[in-house]
């Protein structure tokens, strides 16, 4: 989950891309706060997150809520050691993901994306919800909905046991875009079978539970 500052490309290929994507969203010819292009390379600005854990008394009844918090992130962020976050989306569907930490780690993943109005889908069970989508601002949502599974506490695992946890964050990230267009390099850098970790968005929770 940042690094280099790019030069706007020439204004008449910016438009010409916001057009192409527009003609593919947005059949009616219409335009609305998410009809922008959303190539280009994008710095997360702030990062609002509500989470919750606990379990079930007897499920789907006797909702019992042992841990929540709320928080906001927003780089370069001490607290959770995160200096910046960029997300850079190329023209043959893929996006770079760029953690850099204090220090000069980083962490850097790839992902398919696909985007159908205000949908956009990363690697294809990811799904958030566009808010806002400009020439310069990129605002979404991430609520995967509750996730829940069954603890057996004789053995410390999720699996086997009767009693229903659950954990659920939702999520809203603000991105200003810092290039336009880019071109097709990341495929040579994508790797088959790539394991990925779980979305940042889990990473900071995890974070903020340390």
């Amino acid at each position: 989950m940042k690094k280099l500052l790019y030069t706007f490309l020439a204004v008449s290929i910016i438009f010409a891309t916001c057009k192409k994507e527009d003609d593919s969203s947005s059949p009616n010819g219409g335009t609305n706060n998410t009809s922008g292009s959303i190539l280009g390379k994008w710095n997360l600005t702030q990062y609002n997150v509500t989470s919750s854990e606990g379990y079930y008394t007897n499920y789907p009844n006797g909702k019992v809520t042992t841990w929540d918090t709320t928080f906001s992130i927003t780089p370069p962020d001490s607290d959770f050691e995160i200096e910046s976050i960029t997300w850079e989306f190329f023209n043959n569907g893929t996006m770079e993901e760029m953690m850099m930490d204090f220090g000069g780690g980083n962490d850097t993943d790839y992902y398919t994306w696909t985007k159908n109005g205000n949908i956009l889908v990363l690697d294809t069970d990811w799904v958030l919800t566009i808010n806002t989508l400009t020439a310069n601002n990129l605002n979404w949502t991430s609520d995967q909905g509750e996730d829940t599974s069954l603890y057996n506490p004789s053995t410390g695992q999720h699996s086997g046991g009767d009693t229903v946890y659950f954990d659920r964050f939702i999520g809203t990230a603000s991105w200003n875009r810092i290039s336009g267009l880019s071109p097709n390099t990341s495929n040579a850098r994508i790797k088959q079978n790539n394991i990925k970790e779980s979305p940042f968005s889990s990473r900071f929770i995890n974070r903020r539970k340390r």
